[in-house]
């Protein structure tokens, strides 16, 4: 995977930790982002950020993010659900019986 830049200045840095993964190098540069989040989301890492000993908002929202990176499935949990023709046939009852008790 090649990033649109690796630092902020353009320029190649070592990988000093030894780590090979693709990502290691730029895991502990931050860079700052405009980025336009539902309301219920960033309310949802807000509240969790006032518990007591809880880390910045910013910093859960990055961890839950590289948390989804780091799984490397591309999304493939989700998108082989829309070819599953079981899965669909339980949607499809599910939806029946919602609008039934409507």
């Amino acid at each position: 995977m090649s990033p649109l830049f690796d630092r902020a200045d353009n320029r190649k840095s070592p990988d000093k930790s030894g780590d090979k993964s693709p990502h290691s190098k730029w895991a502990n540069t931050k860079v700052r982002v405009t980025m336009y989040l539902d309301l219920d989301v960033l309310n949802y890492f807000k509240e969790r950020a006032a518990a007591a000993n809880a880390a910045p908002y910013q910093t859960q929202t990055n961890s839950e993010l590289r948390r989804i990176m780091e799984r490397n499935d591309h999304g493939t949990s989700y998108s082989s659900l829309v070819n599953d023709d079981r899965f669909i046939a339980a949607i499809a009852e599910r939806v029946q019986e919602h609008r039934k008790r409507r």
